[in-house]
């Protein structure tokens, strides 16, 4: 290495803009260039009126051809190649984008749980280089052993065997070299095509699409951060301190920084390696219910969960405990968004539609009119085709999906907490299934859905919202008196007025207003019409010479005032 460990972690990492750009220029060319590639990824790939609703098509360059089997492939399949394609950032998009579902349709969201994160590796001097950035020390000499070939690669990072001096076996995830530079010029990027989006497309602002890209720069940001990832872990091991079935990796503190991670490394069988977990005669069907109660316990008890749980995060270990590792991307449920859960679930369940609809208008923030009536027929005819159905042959999944399918017709947007639960318990049956083909979601879900309700509605949950009002009641009985006195003083004084506040009233106002200043102008117009011939016909002949340029002059200006009514008058058709 050219530099020494202690020069290299003495300065930031490099990035890969030049250091003297004081006016942000070359960043902005930069930036424009990038934009202009996507727009040409995704017209090469057949989405050119994505391109344009993203408002990217004006910003075009020329590029490679399309793949030969582009032309076979489905729109959302297309979609994949270019968000793989365009690299780590897009990915990562597309990855958070499936889990919406009140967002996107199914073959979307089917088709972006198949978006591929593999790349090749980073060479082992790149490496060495970030350890050495991050602890002023070479892997040697931190690590016993450090295998140079790494045992998994993605676009963020990739994750290195080694051994601790004290024998333990470890996992070094290491962070790719500029990787945050690109993904803050990308961020950047999409921040000004949402403006966009929210401005120009109005299908689409109603999913508030800059709330949605501020919410996924901040859980990027954060999953590039792993000190962040650290802390995610030790909350799940807090968590799960008191289930013996249950491994959560340890987190070496003394060796994690912002760029670097040193965790436990967990060996065993991928709970979704079938024939590996039949040869050792493992258990499918408890593995199924236990690697369903995992995430369930994230989401009902602990509140703290992965919105994405893939299959490839458990791993069967010897002594027979079920391995949860990545702790990247994790999210919180507050117990509002868990109370509503139940409730939406129980209205489900007593195939109560009018509460169901309730619920969903309750949540659901309504840029545009809802016509509830249809909505309600809506809501009523999916609980119909599952009414009397069969708990085990019953999908929840698929449930859960055709009511958000239903709340996006209606262009109602669901709060990103909500879809991304629904999303996550989703994924968890289909993990379920995949562990197990007789897994059965629903009747796994049962006891926390009770516990949940117990908690909700028994005197525990009363006690518990006593508690949490209690500021608010207490306030309430110190400030009513004095309210009422001040209210008896209005209505003695007779100060009080009543203000009706409508929209359709103001909009009545508006048009009486403008229909009178055109009728205002109308007749302006015709006085100056009438004047103007009279002047013509009856001027007095030492006059004579500057009638016709006062009568044109006057003409002309009645010309304009009817332009200007015409012209209001189609304007407010």
């Amino acid at each position: 290495m050219p530099e020494t460990p202690e020069e290299l972690c003495r300065r930031p990492e490099e990035g890969s803009l030049p250091a003297f750009d004081p006016f942000g220029w070359l960043k902005g060319r930069r930036q424009l260039n990038r934009a202009r590639h996507i727009g040409a990824v995704l017209v090469r790939y057949g989405l050119a009126e994505l391109a344009a609703r993203l408002g990217l098509e004006g910003r075009l360059k020329l590029g490679r051809k399309a793949p030969r089997d582009v032309a076979v492939l489905t729109e959302p399949e297309r979609l994949v190649k270019a968000l793989e394609e365009l690299g780590p950032t897009f990915i990562k998009l597309g990855q958070m984008l499936s889990t919406r579902p009140d967002i996107l349709p199914p073959d979307y969201l089917k088709a972006l749980t198949r978006l591929q994160d593999n790349v090749p590796g980073i060479p082992y001097d790149a490496v060495e280089r970030v350890i050495a950035t991050e602890t002023c020390r070479l892997p040697d000499d931190i690590f016993a052993e450090f295998d140079r070939e790494p045992v998994a690669a993605a676009s963020l990072s990739q994750v290195h065997r080694a051994k601790l001096a004290s024998g333990e076996e470890v996992a070094v995830k290491v962070q790719r070299p500029g990787i945050a530079e690109v993904v803050d010029g990308d961020l950047a990027i999409l921040a000004s095509v949402a403006r966009f989006i929210e401005r120009h497309q109005p299908d689409f602002a109603t999913y508030d699409p800059v709330g949605l890209v501020a919410e996924f720069d901040r859980s990027l940001r954060l999953e590039l951060d792993f000190v962040h990832e650290g802390q995610n872990a030790d909350i799940c091991r807090r968590n799960f301190a008191d289930d013996k079935t249950v491994a959560v990796p340890k987190i070496y503190w003394d060796y994690t920084t912002r760029r670097l991670l040193v965790l436990e490394f967990f060996t065993g069988m991928k709970a979704t390696d079938a024939a590996r977990l039949g040869q050792a005669g493992v258990d499918r069907h408890k593995l199924g219910q236990s690697g369903g109660n995992v995430y369930m316990r994230m989401i009902f008890e602990h509140g703290f969960f992965q919105p994405d749980p893939h299959p490839g995060n458990l791993v069967v270990m010897s002594d027979g405990r079920l391995g949860v590792i990545d702790y990247g991307m994790f999210s919180r449920i507050d117990d509002d968004t868990r109370d509503l859960l139940v409730d939406v679930l129980l209205a489900a369940y007593r195939q109560d539609s009018n509460r169901l609809m309730r619920l969903v208008l309750k949540v659901g923030a309504k840029t545009v009119h809802v016509d509830e009536a249809a909505l309600h027929t809506d809501i009523k005819d999916l609980l119909d085709r599952y009414y009397g159905a069969n708990l085990r042959e019953l999908s929840f999944g698929r449930v859960l999906r055709e009511l958000l399918a239903v709340i996006r017709r209606h262009r109602i947007a669901v709060p990103s907490g909500l879809a991304m639960v629904v999303r996550g318990l989703a994924t968890v049956e289909g993990l379920g299934l995949l562990i197990d083909p007789e897994f059965n979601f629903v009747e796994e879900m049962k006891p926390f859905l009770e516990r949940l309700a117990w908690r909700r509605f028994g005197p525990l949950g009363w006690y518990k919202d006593l508690r949490r009002y209690e500021a608010d009641f207490e306030s309430l009985a110190r400030d009513l008196p004095a309210d009422l006195r001040q209210i008896s003083d209005w209505l003695k004084k007779g100060e009080i007025k009543l203000q009706i506040d409508h929209e359709e009233l103001r909009q009545i106002a508006r048009n009486l207003s403008r229909s009178n200043n055109q009728l205002a102008a109308a007749v302006v117009l015709a006085a100056i019409i009438i004047g103007a011939s009279l002047l013509v016909v009856a001027a007095p002949t030492a006059l004579k010479s500057l009638v016709p340029v006062i009568g044109i002059a006057a003409f002309l200006g009645a010309a304009a005032i009817g332009v200007y009514l015409l012209l209001a008058v189609l304007r407010g058709r």
